[in-house]
């Protein structure tokens, strides 16, 4: 059933996610890819992938359809499991375009301000799951019992932590910036990829909580 779940959400809304993807990786192409540093292309793909499966949520909310599903033969722990591997499979599909995007632009232009070779690394994939993860993981238990504007709320709040920590774990902004991982640098990736694992568990654990004791 969660399969089923899964194939249903991608389906109903795969036109208008692919079209947004397409529409923001142009953009990205030929706006900021060329006149802006690699930071800045990255983080407008952060929001971006994160906009087209909160896109899912808000849809769902708008359309009223989550009384419909809820009355099916079928589990709450499965809706929030569905909702999970598809945010899951719009984010890692939306992130590896962002970075085919990256390389195709990089083949076009002679000359842009991103540096593909620091786009292509370890470390840029690495922050790229963070912020998602901490995204996600604020985001998705509060849309499973907020309504429509608290959804919305809860999508700028998460949204605009995210974007704060990066910075300042990572501090991808100075010109002494490392693109990649050194030994030392060890410790910091332990510590973040527990983080994210903790984030990632806590934050289905309340999902389910929350979404159990909801009276829809």
């Amino acid at each position: 059933m969660v399969g089923k779940l899964i194939v249903k959400d991608l389906r109903a809304y795969k036109t208008m996610c692919v079209s947004i993807l397409i529409a923001y990786m142009v953009v990205g192409s030929v706006f900021i890819f060329k006149y802006y540093s690699w930071h800045v292309y990255m983080m407008y793909g952060y929001m971006l992938v994160s906009f087209v499966y909160s896109y899912i949520v808000f849809s769902e909310k708008n359309l009223s359809t989550e009384l419909l599903i809820v009355s099916l033969p079928v589990t709450r722990s499965c809706i929030v499991t569905a909702r999970y591997i598809t945010v899951f499979l719009i984010s890692f599909f939306g992130m590896l375009m962002w970075f085919l995007n990256a390389i195709v632009a990089d083949m076009i232009y002679e000359t842009h301000r991103t540096d593909i070779v620091l786009i292509l690394s370890f470390k840029t994939v690495f922050i790229a799951v963070f912020f998602i993860t901490v995204h996600q993981s604020l985001f998705l238990p509060s849309s499973f019992i907020s309504n429509k504007m608290g959804s919305v709320l809860s999508f700028i709040a998460s949204l605009t932590i995210a974007i704060m920590t990066v910075p300042f774990i990572f501090h991808p902004y100075k010109h002494s910036y490392i693109y990649y991982f050194q030994e030392a640098d060890i410790p910091l990736i332990t510590i973040l990829s527990l983080i994210i694992i903790f984030l990632f568990i806590t934050s289905v654990i309340l999902s389910l909580k929350f979404y159990s004791k909801k009276d829809i």
